[in-house]
């Protein structure tokens, strides 16, 4: 099972910023997951608010944005700091007309590459430059995609199936019916101690994502 860190390993740096990037290398993690939107000049960012100043990143330029998130970094930067550091890279796609771009943008750098999002549309356009088996659809916690209209068996239906990849919290996927293949889910945020982490591992999931740093390695 690959163990990836949430947002980057974001205990004593910020999130989605090259040191969480490298503070994850140094823990022991498979890779990491980002949140990737584009900015006002263009740049794709690592942010995970859609308004992160109360004005939406879309607004903002590239240097407005530096002076109120810390850390703040391309999607560009981050994929060669992956590959210098041997880590593999999930990129959330968090907004619509990206998701291309985001995969032009990393898929030379980095050793493994996974495009995960709550947008079915986002995964329709990624479909073009990636295997299906490196796609993943997000669920909420009651089991739901983003739209709140599909249950936890959306997947039979999906344009993903049967190949592509399920992504519950913890919680939701501790409900999965037997129908779903471990090796297809990517579950994110198990909770702190090994208990969750061994049980996923256990199971044969394909890959946790995790806020914790002692789940490195494990």
């Amino acid at each position: 099972m690959l163990v990836y860190a949430h947002r980057g390993l974001h205990r004593d740096a910020p999130e989605n910023s090259l040191a969480a990037i490298e503070a994850a290398a140094h823990a022991g993690f498979d890779g990491v997951e980002v949140d990737a939107r584009r900015c006002l000049t263009g740049e794709l960012v690592l942010v995970h608010d859609p308004e992160p100043n109360g004005t939406p990143v879309r607004h903002q330029s590239f240097g407005r944005l530096r002076d109120s998130v810390p850390g703040l970094t391309t999607l560009r930067n981050a994929a060669i700091r992956c590959g210098e550091l041997g880590l593999g890279l999930d990129v959330e796609v968090k907004e619509p007309g990206i998701a291309v771009e985001s995969i032009c943008v990393v898929r030379h750098w980095v050793p493994r590459l996974h495009v995960t999002s709550f947008l079915e549309c986002a995964l329709r356009d990624a479909s073009f430059l990636l295997p299906r088996e490196s796609l993943g659809r997000l669920l909420w916690p009651d089991g739901s995609a983003r739209s709140g209209a599909e249950s936890l068996r959306f997947m039979a239906t999906s344009f993903l199936s049967p190949a592509g990849l399920v992504c519950p919290p913890f919680e939701a996927w501790a409900r999965m019916p037997l129908a779903f293949v471990p090796s297809r889910s990517v579950v994110w945020c198990p909770p702190a101690g090994m208990g969750g982490i061994s049980r996923l591992r256990a199971a044969g999931v394909a890959m946790a994502i995790t806020d914790h740093a002692e789940h490195a390695g494990s």
